[in-house]
């Protein structure tokens, strides 16, 4: 019943299930590119505590670290290739 009424109401206002599709989707793979960049952060931070020993510098800067964050990898590469955007 709820869903009948979201349904009318989407078509009211002009705006079709298949952009409210389009728009979930969308919303669903936001979410998966914006875990994979944190967790390639995470990576990138163990990976600088796990090698200090031949580097000699435990933790890259907070400057390093922000511009590797703020990066939309995902735009730099074709969109069938967005799934490795973020593999470190």
């Amino acid at each position: 019943m709820a869903q009948a009424n979201g349904l009318r109401k989407s078509l009211a206002s002009g705006v079709f299930p298949s952009v409210l599709l389009r728009r979930r989707r969308i919303g669903m793979i936001d979410e998966r590119l914006e875990q994979a960049r944190r967790r390639l952060m995470r990576e990138i931070a163990n990976d600088a505590r796990d090698t200090a020993s031949w580097t000699g510098r435990r933790v890259f800067s907070e400057r390093v670290m922000a511009a590797m964050e703020a990066v939309p990898r995902h735009e730099f590469v074709r969109p069938e290739d967005q799934a490795a955007a973020y593999v470190n």
